[in-house]
């Protein structure tokens, strides 16, 4: 009796100790299982012809021309199809990044010589419109964490010729099911950012801020932390993406306790450009590496007018530490026939989803 009392303790540690890389597999009966996404919604066009705008005078026409390419992409129509993908999946909990608001003030009353951040006038608020779309279909969610990250305001011109202001709000949020208690939301941003004067010393200035987004999760028994991060682009900026990569790792990688930490972190996972999801798997493990071994799917990025989903790299990852066993990753938002009426893809992203065992 004892022999057998010792042998069940030791594999109830070894099953509640082992990590999330399938070396000891988790026993089904020593887990709880829980379902999550990684969704970045695009906020509708890119910010590069803003930030390389020269001169103060050639700001209004680029914002102009990106406030354009915005509202061509047909927000409300994307949205339903988020709303779509988690109506089906049904995931327990939800990483969104790129959660935008767009705000405008018009007549303008911008000022070079003292900027203002105060439009208010809502024009496109993502989170509104997925939780009214959420809803309407019957899946009911919540806000566990919204974290209003970079908050820019740029003036723009008008058709008539005429200024107005475009005030743009960056959040990441975790949306959570309705009924599944959380504790202990925490909002985190990186020491390492980009604050830039766009147009040199006498234009605007820009904060584009990134961070990281946790709560505490009981549930079925199991007990685990939730994070959602969105980590700078590459290219010049991949400097700025590794540091907060090794910020991220250092915060959470030592954490301990079990951890599901999804995302658009702006790395190949082929390594084929910066270090950063090398840093981010030395603590945590690839859902998607360990289910679909060999698979290269990409899942960014692709134009959201393109015929085909023309993405070339993975960066929307869903990783794991702890006693986590992984049993299902599906890429979502790359079917032909799950676009708006006017043929756009939901997002230049693909989306993923994971059902995971998480031990007790």
């Amino acid at each position: 009796m004892k022999i057998r009392g010792w042998f069940a303790l030791a594999l109830t540690l070894a099953l509640h100790g082992c990590g999330g890389d399938g070396a000891a597999p988790l026993a089904p009966g020593a887990t709880s299982p829980v379902k999550v996404m990684t969704r970045n919604l695009f906020l509708g066009s890119e910010l590069v012809a803003i930030v390389l705008s020269n001169t103060p005078a050639e700001i209004p026409d680029n914002v102009a021309t990106f406030w354009k390419a915005v509202q061509a992409s047909d927000i409300p129509a994307r949205v339903l199809l988020f709303a779509d993908e988690i109506a089906t999946a049904k995931p327990d909990l939800v990483g969104l990044q790129e959660v935008e608001s767009f705000r405008v003030q018009n007549p303008s009353d911008f000022s070079f010589d003292a900027p203002a951040i105060n439009a208010t006038k809502v024009e496109y608020d993502f989170l509104d419109l997925l939780l009214a779309a959420l809803q309407a279909r019957g899946a009911h969610y919540k806000v566990a964490v919204e974290s209003a990250l970079s908050d820019n305001e740029t003036p723009g011109k008008a058709a008539d010729g005429s200024l107005f202001d475009l005030r743009m709000t960056d959040r990441d949020v975790i949306l959570i099911r309705d009924d599944l208690p959380y504790t202990n939301p925490q909002v985190k941003t990186f020491a390492n950012r980009l604050d830039i004067t766009i147009a040199g010393s006498k234009g605007v200035p820009v904060k584009i801020i990134r961070g990281y987004e946790t709560v505490d999760i009981s549930l079925d028994g199991a007990k685990f932390t939730f994070a959602n991060s969105h980590l700078e682009v590459g290219g010049i900026l991949a400097a700025f993406q590794e540091a907060q990569a090794n910020e991220l790792v250092t915060a959470l990688g030592n954490q301990p306790g079990k951890m599901i930490l999804v995302g658009d972190f702006n790395s190949a996972s082929n390594g084929s450009d910066t270090h950063s999801y090398k840093y981010l798997t030395s603590k945590f493990s690839d859902a998607y590496a360990k289910r679909h071994p060999g698979d290269t799917t990409p899942t960014c990025c692709t134009e959201i007018t393109s015929p085909t989903f023309n993405a070339m790299t993975r960066v929307d990852l869903i990783l794991s530490k702890g006693s986590v066993r992984i049993d299902d990753v599906t890429i979502v938002g790359t079917a032909p026939d799950k676009r708006t009426p006017s043929g756009l893809w939901p997002s230049d992203h693909a989306g993923v989803t994971a059902l995971l065992g998480v031990g007790r």
